[in-house]
């Protein structure tokens, strides 16, 4: 079996989001650093890893630069930073796989990059997502969402086990 992790949301040259997210980073040259290191560190080359939205804020060159080096067979869920290019784009900067849309995996963890309010507050899946970055879901069911931005595991990605393990107990 495949080890699978998840990660969201590491806005790669975005100086902005050092402030709006309450990141320990005194700019995002060292952000980006700490985010990639850690991706390195924890994620093997035979590793699949989904990104859930809103990877980089640098143009083509550095973006490619930043994703080929990072280990994994990755898979891009776009976020509303990332649909301003296209799917094309986002191979070319070395994604495997990208998708406009949610993904359901293992026939009940949909992954998306924003909480999908409509789907799994229904109660029909577990939603794993970005977006919010720090904050929580503040919902009756909010035992049902998990969300892997960044902030939420010391910068590096989340193991899909301990996601799925976490949620279980939760429900």
């Amino acid at each position: 079996m495949q080890k699978t992790f998840i990660t969201s949301n590491p806005h790669f040259g975005h100086s902005n989001i050092i402030e709006y997210a309450q990141r320990p980073f005194k700019d995002k040259y060292e952000m980006d650093k700490t985010i990639i290191d850690n991706w390195n560190k924890f994620l093997k080359k035979e590793y699949l890893v989904y990104v859930l939205g809103d990877i980089s804020f640098y143009g083509k060159d550095k973006t490619n630069e930043i994703i080929k080096n990072l280990n994994g067979y990755k898979v891009l869920i776009m976020g509303n930073h990332d649909i301003r290019k296209s799917i094309t784009y986002w191979k070319n900067v070395g994604f495997d796989e990208v998708s406009k849309h949610p993904i359901l995996v293992e026939d009940k963890y949909l992954l998306s990059h924003e909480p999908r309010y409509e789907l799994a507050g229904k109660g029909l899946y577990y939603n794993i997502h970005g977006h919010i970055h720090h904050l929580d879901i503040n919902s009756d069911d909010k035992d049902i969402y998990f969300n892997v931005c960044v902030e939420k595991n010391n910068y590096k990605p989340w193991d899909f086990e301990v996601i799925k393990k976490r949620l279980e107990v939760r429900s």
